[in-house]
């Protein structure tokens, strides 16, 4: 299968995996299309059912109760758990 990307998308594919999100243009490119499988797949009632789930962390947020979060900490975590999963596999 051959496919094209637009130059914006093609940047983005690049950045995913020089940031280190992803090894090659194929993970990038499956990843996306598992997660568009995925939405596709999400049915009302799901949706109701994530809604109901997240609404207690809401109302958290909006009585002010939230942590202070870094997003580059944030970052390097999600790294690192993606580097452990690729040595596991």
């Amino acid at each position: 299968m051959q496919i094209s990307l637009t130059a914006e998308l093609a940047q983005f594919v690049r950045e995913k995996i020089q940031a280190g999100q992803y090894a090659d243009e194929n993970e990038v490119i499956q990843g996306a299309l598992e997660t568009l499988r995925d939405q596709e797949q999400l049915t009302t009632e799901d949706l109701d059912d994530l809604r109901r789930q997240i609404a207690p962390a809401i109302a958290s947020l909006e009585r002010g109760e939230g942590a202070s979060w870094d997003s580059g900490d944030l970052k390097s975590r999600v790294r690192k758990q993606i580097d452990r999963e690729r040595q596991a596999n």
